[in-house]
């Protein structure tokens, strides 16, 4: 995985599962970015993205644990170019400050993932 920061965020590019012969996005690339890259516990985090399948419903996990979307009700779907809705948010979660893995995956598999750094 390559990863690069880009002024107040954190992105990442990463491929999705080879192996997932039915995957919209396998050979294609992922990007991902948070906004901002750095807060407090209950900070809202931004979450923008592309390369993912069209009109997938997209899960979101904060340092591994299952994390709700904040924005629209509560669920986000991504659009039909595959890019994650604009304004898609999430809350930093309420684990020890530490540096963490946002991961975001499609209904068909595919994910891509940016880090956070959890402030005391």
């Amino acid at each position: 995985m390559t990863t690069m920061l880009i002024a107040g965020s954190a992105a990442a590019w990463v491929t999705s599962d080879s192996s997932r012969a039915n995957s919209w996005a396998t050979g294609h690339w992922l990007q991902m970015a948070l906004g901002p890259a750095t807060g407090k516990k209950g900070s809202i985090i931004e979450i923008a993205g592309s390369g993912f399948a069209p009109d997938a419903v997209l899960t979101v996990r904060f340092g591994g644990h299952p994390t709700p979307w904040t924005s629209n009700g509560g669920t986000e779907t991504s659009t039909t170019g595959g890019a994650i809705p604009a304004g898609a948010t999430i809350k930093a979660g309420g684990l020890p400050a530490a540096v963490y893995v946002v991961t975001v995956t499609d209904a068909a598999g595919n994910s891509g993932s940016a880090t956070f750094k959890l402030l005391n």
